[in-house]
């Protein structure tokens, strides 16, 4: 599957942030999803940034289906 430039990615917070979809507290240091184009963040649970994590994953494999990159 061929990465890009802006597809979200896990990260290592670099400062203190808010999850986009719980709004729990984020520390410097936590494991993140990050997504590069809103420049925004979930953090590490199932219902947040795991779940975020197996969407675009499905999504990007769908594509490459399609594509004929399997």
């Amino acid at each position: 599957m061929p990465q890009y430039a802006n597809d979200p990615r896990w990260i290592t917070a670099r400062f203190d942030s808010f999850c986009k979809r719980c709004k729990r507290k984020i520390a410097k240091g936590e494991q993140v999803f990050y997504y590069p184009m809103g420049k925004f963040v979930y953090c590490n649970h199932e219902n947040c940034g795991q779940k975020e994590s197996r969407v675009f994953i499905a999504s990007a494999q769908d594509e490459d289906f399609m594509n004929g990159q399997f």
